[in-house]
This record gives structure tokens, C-alpha cells and sequence, in this order.
């Protein structure tokens, strides 16, 4: 009798410290994955914030735009009407640049990710500070396929031909600080050009056969004084790759603990 009573005093108590105990899988599973979430996020964030943009800037230029190649130095030539060409981007000694793309974007006044399409940028000195980028049609060029993108002075990028994705100014002073130059005594400021040509064309601008070609109609706002010009590449943050990685390990090992739960409250419904 006293032994059916102690088995059956087993019987009665094991069933709530199975259920205890079901709930603190629950609990722990609800944290890991909540933690594993929480990490890739966070991971994710600060790759964003420290993400890199890497800018080829051309290695040759025609004669008359010859100031464009190269970095930027705050060097100009007057821009004059007619034809212009650029090539050879990255190539040469100081002619592939890295910096913060957030830092980028603050530079040239583009809220964050503004950039993120963008693919060629150029920099031109005006003498008159708030002048946007002076006229022109532009023709990129992978060898295989191509796009002419005409940009009129005074236009917004909606107002261009599909391919200019932003426009703006910088002063001086920024532009020498942002790219490590002596600071400049010269007047008025600089105007840039950013184009999203892959999103629009089938053109490759990180082909090692492209080029561009410039055709300015002259005027006072259709020679523009070129100082630099490039290609950007801007690469996935290797946390997206991270993020990937990780929830469906998150999302296994929650199954796991499912499967362990379930096993547990069946052997105490058994009991």
C-alpha cells in the first residue's frame, strides 16, 4: 500500500517539474534567438557606418581636359568646347582611393544611402560659389555596350537624361580637407556629378576597357574646368553575409529546442 502511494506521489509531482522545465526551454530558446537576432542587427549597423567606397580615378585624359586625371589636387584647366576623353580608371601610382561612404555622402550634402546607386563621379572648379555642373554630354563606354547621358546646366537630376542620379556643391575648404590637399585660396567653389550608369545602361564601369568620352558646347556654362573623375565601386558589407549566416543557424537551433520540448512533454504526458 505505502509503496502504490509513494508511486503514486511520483507520478503526480513529476508531471509539474516536466512542465517547469518545458518552460525554461521555452524561456532559453526565446533569449538565444532573440540574442542571435540582436547580434547580426547590431553587426549589420556598425559594417553600415564603416562601410567603404572605392574611387578609380582616371589615368588619362585628352590634352585639353589633362587636369582631370589623376585624384583630385585642386589643379584646373579652363574648360574649352569640343571632345574630351578618359581612360585607364584605377590605373597608375595614387590612382584608387578608399573612404567612408557615410562620410562621402556627408561631403557632398546626400542623405545616407544616397550613394548606393551611384557608380561615376566628377569635380569640376566654378569660380562663382552655388554654380552647379556645367553642360555637357557624356559617353561611357565599356567596349561593348554604351550610354550618352546629356546633362544641362540648371537642370535637377530628374530633369536630365536618365543616368544623373545626383548634383551638387561643396566649398573649397571641404573639398581640401576631404581629400587631404593644402587648403586652397581660390574663389567660388566645386561642383560634382554623380551617375548611376549600370542602372540605366548595360554599360560595366568596373571593366578595365572603360572609358569616357566628354563633348562640351561651350558658353560661359558648357566648358566645364575639370579636376578629377571616377568610377565607384561600393561593396556589400560583409555583415549582410554575417546576418545570412546566422538566423537560419538561430532559426536550427530553435527547431532543435522545439524538438526537445515536444520529446519532454511527452514523456510526461507518458508519466
Amino acid at each position: 500500500m505505502n509503496t502504490r502511494h509513494l508511486n503514486h506521489s511520483h507520478s503526480i509531482t513529476s508531471i509539474p517539474f516536466s512542465a517547469g522545465l518545458i518552460e525554461t526551454r521555452r524561456q532559453h530558446t526565446t533569449l538565444l534567438f532573440h540574442f542571435v537576432v540582436i547580434v547580426s542587427l547590431l553587426s549589420v549597423s556598425a559594417s553600415a557606418s564603416a562601410q567603404q567606397v572605392q574611387l578609380n580615378w582616371a589615368g588619362t585624359a585628352s590634352p585639353n581636359a589633362a587636369a582631370a586625371a589623376g585624384r583630385p589636387d585642386d589643379v584646373f584647366v579652363t574648360g574649352a568646347a569640343g571632345t574630351s576623353t578618359f581612360g585607364a580608371f584605377g590605373v597608375g601610382s595614387g590612382n584608387t582611393s578608399a573612404y567612408s561612404l557615410s562620410s562621402l555622402e556627408t561631403l557632398l550634402s546626400i542623405t545616407p544611402g544616397g550613394l548606393a546607386h551611384g557608380d561615376f563621379i566628377a569635380f569640376e572648379q566654378n569660380g562663382t560659389p552655388s554654380i552647379t555642373f556645367e553642360s555637357g554630354t557624356w559617353t561611357f563606354s565599356d567596349g561593348f555596350n554604351s550610354l550618352s547621358v546629356t546633362h544641362t546646366f540648371g537642370n535637377t537630376p530628374g530633369q536630365d537624361t536618365p543616368g544623373v542620379l545626383a548634383l551638387g556643391n561643396i566649398t573649397l575648404a571641404n573639398y581640401t580637407t576631404f581629400f587631404g590637399l593644402p587648403a586652397s585660396s581660390g574663389a567660388g567653389d566645386i561642383a560634382y556629378i554623380v551617375f548611376n550608369i549600370a542602372g540605366v545602361s548595360a554599360v560595366n564601369p568596373q571593366a578595365s576597357t572603360f572609358g569616357v568620352t566628354l563633348v562640351s558646347p561651350g558658353g560661359n556654362v558648357g566648358t566645364p574646368d575639370m579636376d578629377a573623375m571616377g568610377t565607384m565601386a561600393i561593396p556589400e558589407p560583409a555583415s549582410s553575409h554575417l546576418l545570412l549566416f546566422m538566423v537560419p543557424i538561430a532559426a536550427g537551433l530553435c527547431y532543435t529546442k522545439r524538438a526537445a520540448i515536444r520529446r519532454l512533454h511527452s514523456a510526461a504526458s507518458d508519466g
